[in-house]
C-alpha cells in the first residue's frame, strides 16, 4: 500500500506547476486586490524609511524562500532513472540505522517490522543497525531485539575502545560502521535515522539509481514526517511539515539541477557509495556530520543526485526536544566556515528574526502608519508564497498519511492559525543556541 502511494505521489510531484496555479496565485490576486487596506495605502508615497525597514525584514530571511516558487517548477522527472537502460551493478546495498538504543520500542522495531521482507527487494540488501558497545543499556538492546523475529538484521556495536581522530557522537558510530564493513567501489550505504521508514519502492528506486546512472555518487530524496504520532502535537507536525516545502523546492532543485549539495543535506534517507565513503569518511566532530559530509563531498568532486521517492520519520515528541534538535543544527552549521553554511545561517536567523518583527509590528500599526502600493503587492507576494509552501506540503503530507479530506481542510485552516506560533517556537531554538552554552550532541526523543 506504501509503495503503491509512494509511487503516484512523486509522479504527480511533476505538475508542480499545477499547484501554483491553484494555489499561489489565486492567493496573491485575493491579497494584492480585494484584501488590500486602503486606509494604509498613500499613493504619494514612493520609498521611505518605513519601506527600507520592511524590505530589510523580508528580504534577506525570505528571499530564498521566494525561490521556491521557481525551484518548484524545476521538473522532478521520477521515471528519469528506471526509464533508462542500466550501466553498472553493485555488490551491496548496506541499509545502516544509528540508534543510542533507547528508542528501541517505539522506533528501531516499529521500523525494522515496517520493514520486514526487504531482502525480497534486491537479495543484495542487508539492514544493519549500529549502537554504542559496553553501554549500560546494550544488553537490554540485546535482549528486547529478537532475532529469530528479524534474522536478516544485523546488530554492530561499536567498541568502547574505537577511538578515531575527530569523530565523536553519530559521527563515530557512521565511521566504525565504514571500517568495519570494508567499503568497496561497488558498495553503496543507505543512511536512516532509526525512526525513519522506507518501502519497497524507495529501495527500488535507490536500486534504479544506482543501477541506471553513471553520474551520481550520493543522493538523497524526499523525507515527510507521518510515521508515527502524526498531528500528535501541532505545533511540531506543523513545524516540520513546512521542512517539506523545502524539499519539494530547493532540495530537489539542487540535486536536479545543480547535482551540488548547495543548501546542504538530511542526515536521513541518504545515499552514499562506497568510494564517497572512503574518500570522505565521517571523521569529523561536527555537530551536524550529515552537512559536513555533503560539503566535504562536494568539495572532493563527487556528484550529487535526487532520489525521487518517499522516507517517513517523525517529528520530536516535546518542545524541548524539537528546540534542542533545532539548536544542534544551527550551531553544527555556522561552526563549519563553509561561506554556504554561513550564508544559511544567517539567512535561518533573519527569517526567525524578521518573523518576530513583523508579528511584533501588526499590535504597533496605527492609523498614521501608510505605505504605497507596490509595498502591499510585496507583502501580497510574500503571503503568496508562504502559503503556497505550507498549504502544498500539508496536502501531499495528509494524502500520504491516506487522511480523509476533510481533515486535510482542517488542516489547512488550522496551519493558518498556527503559523505564528510556529514561527515564535522556531525563534526559541535560536535564544537557545545563543544564550545556552552546553555542549555537546543533543539526541532527542521521538
Amino acid at each position: 500500500m506504501f509503495s503503491r502511494r509512494s509511487k503516484y505521489i512523486v509522479l504527480a510531484l511533476q505538475y508542480n506547476f499545477i499547484s501554483l496555479f491553484l494555489i499561489a496565485f489565486p492567493v496573491f490576486y485575493y491579497f494584492n486586490y480585494y484584501g488590500r487596506p486602503s486606509h494604509l495605502i498613500d499613493e504619494s508615497i514612493t520609498f521611505d524609511l518605513g519601506c527600507a525597514v520592511a524590505l530589510l525584514i523580508l528580504l534577506p530571511g525570505d528571499g530564498v524562500r521566494w525561490l521556491n516558487i521557481l525551484f518548484n517548477l524545476w521538473p522532478a522527472r521520477p521515471d528519469r532513472y528506471r526509464n533508462s537502460e542500466k550501466v553498472r551493478t553493485f555488490s551491496r546495498l548496506l541499509i545502516c540505522m544509528a540508534s543510542k538504543g533507547d528508542n528501541i520500542d517505539a522506533s528501531v522495531n516499529q521500523t525494522v517490522r515496517s520493514m520486514k521482507g526487504f531482502t525480497q527487494v534486491h537479495p543484495n540488501i542487508s539492514f544493519h543497525i549500529v549502537t554504542e558497545d559496553n553501554e549500560p543499556q546494550i544488553s537490554a538492546f540485546r535482549a528486547r531485539f529478537n532475532r529469530k523475529t528479524y534474522p536478516d538484521v544485523s546488530l554492530v556495536a561499536v567498541p568502547k575502545s574505537f577511538s578515531p581522530k575527530r569523530a565523536i557522537y553519530k559521527a563515530r558510530a557512521l565511521e566504525y560502521f565504514r571500517l568495519a564493513s570494508g567499503l568497496g567501489q561497488s558498495d553503496w550505504v543507505l543512511h536512516l535515522d532509526e525512526e525513519t521508514f522506507v518501502d519497497a519502492y524507495a529501495l527500488e528506486t535507490c536500486i534504479d539509481l544506482i543501477e541506471r546512472t553513471k553520474d551520481v555518487d550520493f543522493a538523497q530524496g524526499y523525507i515527510f514526517y507521518n510515521n508515527h504520532g502524526y498531528w500528535r502535537n501541532w505545533l511540531l507536525t506543523l513545524g516540520d511539515v513546512m521542512r517539506v516545502a523545502d524539499d519539494l523546492g530547493r532540495y530537489q532543485w539542487q540535486a536536479n539541477c545543480l547535482g551540488k549539495p548547495l543548501f546542504g543535506v538530511h542526515g536521513s534517507f541518504f545515499l552514499i557509495n562506497g568510494d564517497v565513503e572512503n574518500a570522505t569518511t565521517w571523521d569529523t566532530d561536527n555537530l551536524v556530520e550529515d552537512y559536513w559530509f555533503s560539503k566535504r563531498a562536494d568539495a572532493l568532486g563527487f556528484r550529487y543526485g535526487w532520489i525521487p521517492a518517499i522516507a517517513r520519520e517523525q517529528s520530536p515528541s516535546t518542545v524541548e526536544d524539537y528546540v534542542r534538535q533545532r539548536r544542534r543544527w544551527w550551531r553544527g552549521i555556522r561552526s563549519i566556515g563553509h561561506p554556504m553554511a554561513s550564508a544559511l545561517c544567517l539567512s535561518w536567523t533573519w527569517t526567525l528574526i524578521g518573523g518576530q518583527l513583523s508579528l511584533f509590528s501588526n499590535f504597533l500599526q496605527g492609523p498614521g502608519v501608510k505605505m504605497p502600493p507596490w509595498l502591499w503587492t510585496v507583502y501580497s507576494f510574500h503571503s503568496a508564497v508562504m502559503t503556497y509552501g505550507a498549504v502544498l506540503a500539508l496536502i501531499v503530507h495528509d494524502i500520504d498519511a491516506g487522511v480523509r479530506w476533510r481533515t486535510v481542510l482542517m488542516h489547512v485552516l488550522l496551519a493558518s492559525v498556527l503559523m505564528p506560533w510556529t514561527s515564535t517556537l522556531e525563534a526559541a531554538f535560536l535564544l537557545s543556541a545563543v544564550f545556552d552554552t552546553t555542549k555537546g550532541f543533543d539526541v532527542i526523543s521521538k
